[in-house]
């Protein structure tokens, strides 16, 4: 599910903001942003991510900057300084140049000093500080996905209550097909034999065969349970996309199932709409948690 959330907080030493964003995606898919200063509290970051989220490609991205006074270490390398007067000294006998190099000169010349700016020690101060910052932006992620799923469960619900009808028209025409079948094969039979060599017996079995074959009631309740279970996770409070995918494929199964024991155009018919309600399903499952 998509979202986005901010969060912000201070103490004495540093200013921390966070941006949170989420699109869909079917595992949970981290990318953290962050100074690389404070790289080692990225691990119980992505744990709080983890402990909120189930699924979606989440990026989390951390800007702090620090207030007062910056720690800065400055160091010279004197050997490398060392071997640049001796070069300089070289060339300078060499082409008769009297210039000598100056400390000016040397402090400008590649890895003769380094400096070094960073935050620091990172304090428990600090960790509190970007810690609040990180759930105030997790809470307004989970507000926004919060109303983008109440609006996409209505969305699922509605499909549920058409598939439903499907499953319904599917029942009522499935004890037809059964009849149907009956008649039109114990006249099929009866126009290829004599009366002769007809044994009702042998003809009542090979019937019953036919019609049990063509029998979805079973597959009928199962698709029943399906849509109700589908339709009582739409409340349950924890993350149930995962269920959710996997039952829709489940009914899809059911209807290829009827789908070739059904022998009359309009059952198929009824089944071809209910595919069509089931992929709907399928693509809508993707965006929830």
């Amino acid at each position: 599910m998509t979202g986005f959330g901010e969060g912000s907080a201070e103490n004495q030493r540093l200013e921390v903001a966070v941006t949170l964003r989420t699109v869909n995606h079917r595992f949970l898919d981290l990318s953290v942003r962050m100074p690389e200063d404070y790289r080692a509290l990225e691990p119980e970051l992505a744990q709080k991510i983890r402990d909120a989220l189930a699924r979606g490609r989440v990026e989390l991205r951390l800007s702090i900057r620090p207030l007062g006074t910056r720690e800065v270490e400055i160091s010279v390398d004197e050997e490398v300084a060392a071997r640049y007067v001796e070069a300089s000294n070289r060339l300078a006998e060499r082409e008769g140049v009297s210039r000598s190099l100056s400390s000016g000169d040397l402090l400008r010349l590649p890895e003769v000093i380094s400096v070094q700016a960073g935050a620091g020690a990172i304090t428990k101060a600090d960790r509190e500080t970007v810690g609040r910052a990180v759930d105030q932006a997790i809470e307004h992620v989970l507000a926004t996905r919060s109303c983008e799923g109440a609006d996409l469960a209505d969305v699922l619900r509605r499909i549920l209550v058409e598939l439903g009808q499907v499953v319904s028209e599917l029942a009522q025409s499935s004890s037809e097909l059964q009849r149907v079948l009956y008649q039109k094969t114990r006249r099929r039979i009866e126009e290829l034999t004599t009366d002769a060599g007809l044994d009702e017996a042998r003809l009542a079995q090979e019937i019953a065969l036919l019609v049990d074959r063509a029998d979805v009631r079973e597959e009928i309740d199962r698709l029943n349970v399906h849509v109700e279970r589908f339709r009582s996770l739409l409340d349950a409070p924890d993350p149930v996309g995962k269920q959710l995918d996997f039952l829709a494929q489940e009914i899809l199964r059911e209807l290829n199932t009827v789908g070739a024991k059904c022998r009359n155009s309009e059952a198929i018919q009824w089944v071809l709409d209910g595919k069509v309600r089931c992929e709907q399903l399928r693509e809508q499952v993707q965006n929830v948690e």
